[in-house]
């Protein structure tokens, strides 16, 4: 299926992995977060953020970092809550080759969306850095609705009455 077919009326986006690389501010706001708490021996690089993007917070304490104390979770996710802005804001991250001009060039075929397992304030800071909120019809995250990525595509196609959307996820797929 091509990108510009007329059967596909919309994307949707994942966003790390897919739209940008902002795995060196996440690593070092995690970094700073296990610092924080107390786990300051505990350092976590790029290639496992890549691995874990687009994981629910609760998979990701459990599985990726098994060296915090199930009693600490609550503090080490309240710490990243606060510290993820700040170095998403300072650093943030980087878009792939010509994505700017391919996004815009999309959004004049089809309808643009990002559904991200991430954080509130999290898109809206990558479409305010990266001067996209023009190009995307809408979006949601998981913090900001509750719901999971699924259930969050399942709501833009019905809220926006999709008929044929196609998903494109990153990192997941060794991007």
């Amino acid at each position: 299926m091509k990108l510009l077919d007329k059967n596909v009326d919309s994307i949707i986006f994942d966003l790390d992995g897919t739209l940008w690389d902002a795995t060196i501010a996440c690593a070092m706001a995690w970094n700073k977060s296990f610092e924080q708490c107390g786990y300051e021996n505990n350092k976590i690089d790029r290639k496992l953020i890549k691995k874990l993007s687009g994981s629910p917070l609760d998979i990701v304490l459990t599985q990726y970092f098994t060296f915090i104390d199930g009693k600490d979770y609550d503090k080490i996710i309240e710490s990243y809550r606060k510290n993820e802005p700040i170095f998403m804001k300072k650093i943030g991250g980087r878009l792939f080759p010509n994505e700017k001009d391919t996004l815009k060039i999309l959004s004049t075929h089809k309808k643009l969306f990002i559904v991200s397992n991430c954080l509130k304030g999290y898109i809206e800071n990558f479409l305010f850095k990266k001067k996209l909120s023009t190009i995307f019809t809408g979006y949601k995250s998981s913090e900001g609705t509750g719901l999971t990525k699924s259930e969050n595509i399942r709501q833009v196609i019905d809220e926006y009455k999709l008929k044929s959307p196609i998903v494109c996820r990153g990192y997941k797929m060794g991007l």
